[in-house]
């Protein structure tokens, strides 16, 4: 049985964006014209070319596993409680140590996901995965550097090769308000009843948001200190009592006894990977947004906010020392290049904000490769401009961390896209 790709467009998809694709083609006829000015929130005409969302073509990390064999998941075992996960994991270089557990029901398999039996998800720099036990399929999601957030399903049939779908239902979610209306991801901080119903929270989690609103729903384990999350609180009473006891479950070194931690191929939810994630999701929907505009002849204020965003100037700051439980730290910070001198923008401060090195790794990512090289050039010049700023201090970053941010940018050129920093080959 081969592997089958099939594409599933939600009812009404098409029809609603006509408008904007009669628009998008008068503004291609006449190229010279200056892009049309739009808000961040304002939809975009996706599902027809240049983007084309909906064709078949994509690069991502999945499609090229796809493309060099449609059954390349033939000869892989089922495991009895998490079938094709670990394998698939491997595949993909997903580290198991990136496992993240979600109790709240806002996903796929509401009905099998409980505090007992949370969703994981599991992610890289491209590609995240989620997983359910019991679950008819794992859910991946993979990143395209044109298309943004690419979704797939594969199956858990352990009678049957495992089959990988192309999935578009999943933009009845990911396609709105919380991804600025373009394939993405999204994160939730809200916390529920003790079966896993959402009651109360906040949307639109990043970097830029107190550690006291996030992770509601969540399991966390590792150490804030005195500083409080939502996590770990299930059900009324437990709401109640963290308003009054604000670190009652914040500082966990482990999962409630009760989860059912024989499905799932790791025992925590570590804290580290919580806060990379919060980090990441906003900045790759920030890029893919970016890069629709571009494309389409749009212009928000977008690449304001990518160029601060990808800098951590709205980061929000911690009071003390944080740390998770699992070999998530490593692992990450083992990724990407490092400079001559050892250091490298995957470094983690983890006592007051996340990274030592305010700019983010995403800038060695395709998805940022593929960005429109005008796109890349107007974010380049705006970065190198404030790292080479003189001045002792330039909005809460000292000339010294931009000087050693430019050494790692220096000693790591061979991994950027050369239209970004054009000064890194002066040289030559």
């Amino acid at each position: 049985m081969k592997t089958a790709i099939a594409l599933s467009v939600p009812v009404g998809f098409a029809t609603a964006m006509l408008p904007a694709v009669i628009i998008a083609v008068s503004a291609a006829v006449g190229q010279a014209q200056p892009p049309v000015e739009i808000s961040i929130q304002d939809r975009l005409p996706y599902g027809q070319p240049p983007l084309d969302y909906l064709g078949p073509k994509t690069d991502n990390p999945l499609s090229r596993l796809l493309a060099a064999d449609k059954d390349f998941a033939s000869g892989w075992p089922a495991d009895p409680h998490s079938g094709y996960l670990k394998p698939l994991l491997k595949a993909l270089n997903v580290p198991v140590a990136s496992q993240l557990l979600v109790f709240s029901r806002t996903a796929l398999n509401p009905r099998l996901v409980s505090p007992q039996t949370p969703r994981a998800v599991y992610f890289n720099d491209s590609v995240a995965v989620g997983w359910v036990p019991q679950a008819a399929s794992i859910e991946i999601t993979a990143m395209d550097p044109i298309k943004g957030a690419v979704f797939y399903t594969l199956s858990q049939n352990a009678q049957a090769k495992p089959l990988a779908a192309r999935e578009t239902r999943c933009l009845t979610c990911h396609a709105g308000g919380l991804t600025m209306q373009v394939p993405g991801l999204m994160l939730r901080s809200l916390m529920t009843d003790r079966r896993g119903k959402p009651l109360e929270g906040f949307s639109d989690v990043s970097h830029r948001m107190p550690l006291r609103q996030r992770w509601g729903g969540w399991y966390v384990t590792g150490q804030t200190g005195r500083t409080n999350h939502l996590g770990n609180i299930i059900g009324r009473e437990a709401i109640a009592r963290q308003r009054t006891n604000p670190l009652a479950v914040s500082n966990q070194a482990g999962l409630p006894d009760d989860v059912a931690t024989h499905w799932y191929p790791a025992v925590h939810s570590d804290l580290v990977a919580h806060l990379v994630l919060d980090h990441q999701v906003r900045g790759q929907n920030l890029m893919i947004r970016a890069g629709y505009e571009a494309r389409l002849g749009r212009k928000s204020d977008v690449e304001d906010r990518l160029f601060r965003y990808l800098l951590f100037l709205d980061e929000w700051h911690w009071s003390e020392p944080v740390s998770g439980t699992s070999g998530y730290q490593r692992w990450f910070s083992k990724q990407g290049p490092r400079s001559e001198t050892g250091r490298s923008l995957r470094d983690f401060d983890l006592q007051t904000r996340l990274f030592r090195y305010r700019l983010s790794y995403l800038v060695y990512t395709p998805l940022f490769a593929g960005l429109p090289q005008p796109v890349l050039a107007r974010l380049g010049r705006r970065w190198w401009e404030f790292l080479s700023d003189p001045r002792p201090e330039v909005e809460g970053i000292s000339r010294a961390e931009r000087q050693q941010i430019l050494d790692i940018l220096r000693s790591s050129r061979a991994a950027l896209p050369r239209a970004a920093f054009p000064q890194l080959w002066k040289s030559e």
